[in-house]
């Protein structure tokens, strides 16, 4: 799907299905307490729960980055998933974020981190219930498509290609007809990261 000139889209379904017993070891990953910040003056507790392996992203405040050697079976198929689909690309690591029920979100971000190459294509893969993920252009941004909002599918990835990264922002947010929890894997790269293919190659496998 073309959200803009310089944007697209790319679902594909069943691109990681889980093996028996993954989808309960991905489960059984999710951190033990959920972590806090603090907003104006008051501290928070953040409406999911979230673990960084590998080496794709800058060091976070409130996650430490974990080995890869960490990841559970079925975050690693994810990372060698995007590796074979664009070959050539390094795909190091991945940010796994547990959702316990319909009532945790994640609200409208971009993914224009400063260390993120944004000429590599951004991977997002759901398992467990599935949710609703929204999307939205970024004030200013020339688009195709204004806003949109997809039901997400067990194993699916949902590929984030061109300029997408800087020109739109995307959120899972509550569902009050999600019952049962959800995992959403994301994986990336970070500009200093080596890459062994150029951008424009890139751009014409998707």
């Amino acid at each position: 799907m073309e959200l803009s000139a310089n944007s697209k889209l790319t679902q594909i379904i069943g691109a990681v299905e889980p093996l028996e017993g993954e989808l309960k070891a991905l489960m059984d990953a999710r951190p033990p307490k959920r972590e806090a910040c603090e907003i104006k003056n008051r501290v928070t507790s953040i409406p999911r729960f979230v673990r960084i392996f590998g080496t794709h992203s800058a060091q976070n405040e409130l996650y430490p980055i974990e080995s890869p050697e960490a990841m559970p079976s079925l975050v690693k198929r994810c990372v060698e998933y995007a590796k074979t689909k664009f070959s050539g690309i390094e795909y190091e690591g991945a940010t796994v974020t547990w959702f316990e029920n319909g009532g945790d979100y994640r609200g409208l971000a971009a993914d224009d981190d400063v260390e993120v190459d944004e000429t590599v294509p951004s991977l997002y893969f759901i398992f467990g219930e599935t949710r609703f993920m929204e999307i939205r252009r970024l004030y200013g941004i020339r688009a195709y498509v204004e806003a949109l909002i997809l039901r997400t599918q067990q194993g699916a990835a949902y590929i984030f290609g061109g300029k997408s990264q800087r020109e739109f922002r995307h959120a899972f947010p509550r569902d009050r007809n999600c019952d049962h929890a959800s995992v959403v894997v994301r994986v990336r790269m970070v500009a200093s990261a080596a890459k062994k293919q150029k951008t424009e190659d890139v751009e014409e496998i998707l």
